[in-house]
């Protein structure tokens, strides 16, 4: 992909429009668009972009107080990140009438992981990081805000039970579905380690071997 293409739709059987040609290059991802609270008090609100160009996540904008009007690029974001990036207008600095901060999240590569996790070989660890622009200085520059985990997501840890994991499509070690007729139960985020998992499991096995020897023809159920 090296340039953006701005399609209208202008009625509801209509069919899509080219409109201003094309815009940005070298572009390398997907953008996203809104249209924000600029120029909304005397017409239709500002269309506001982010596109991934090579190294530099551009914010770019298009006037909408005239359609003749073309899309303009305004500052730079970043220059390190690992993803598109996703754009929202926040009601953040809105008091007294101001308008609306943007704020963008995109992925960072990770250089150090939370203590306790692992990963896969050639697999990559991401932060979320956040920029914002505060909108009543349109010419001021984008701020970094704060770098969220992104491990922190829902996340499968292991399988604690079960005879057969549909993610990795393998048996598992335990079989706990055929003998104790156990279906399948996974562990997932907050937890980083297997520590946790593991004392889970113990006091699962305890319990169910508990209802085996009161019941052994019986269905087994989790405490």
């Amino acid at each position: 992909m090296s340039a953006i293409i701005h399609t209208t739709m202008p009625t509801p059987a209509g069919r899509w429009q080219f409109v201003d040609g094309t815009f940005g290059s070298g572009v390398t991802g997907a953008p996203s668009l809104i249209q924000s609270t600029f120029g909304a008090s005397t017409g239709h609100g500002n269309f506001e972009a982010i596109l991934r160009q090579g190294n530099r996540l551009v914010h770019w904008f298009k006037d909408n107080s005239s359609t003749a009007n073309h899309w303009v690029q305004a500052q730079d974001i970043a220059t390190e990140f690992n993803s598109a990036g996703s754009l929202i207008q926040s009601t953040l600095g809105t008091d007294a009438g101001h308008l609306g901060n943007f704020e963008v999240v995109v992925l960072r590569e990770n250089a150090s992981l939370p203590h306790g996790a692992r990963l896969e070989s050639g697999d990559i660890d991401f932060n979320l990081v956040h920029y914002y622009h505060i909108n009543d200085t349109p010419a001021g520059a984008w701020l970094h805000g704060q770098t969220g985990n992104y491990r922190g997501r829902s996340e499968k840890i292991c399988q604690l039970t079960g005879s057969f994991d549909k993610e990795i499509l393998h048996n598992t070690a335990n079989d706990t579905g055929g003998p104790f007729h156990l279906a399948a139960t996974d562990l997932g985020y907050p937890s980083t380690t297997e520590q946790p998992c593991r004392c889970i499991l113990a006091i699962l096995v305890s319990q169910i071997a508990t209802q085996y020897r009161a019941n052994p023809a019986g269905t087994m159920r989790l405490p």
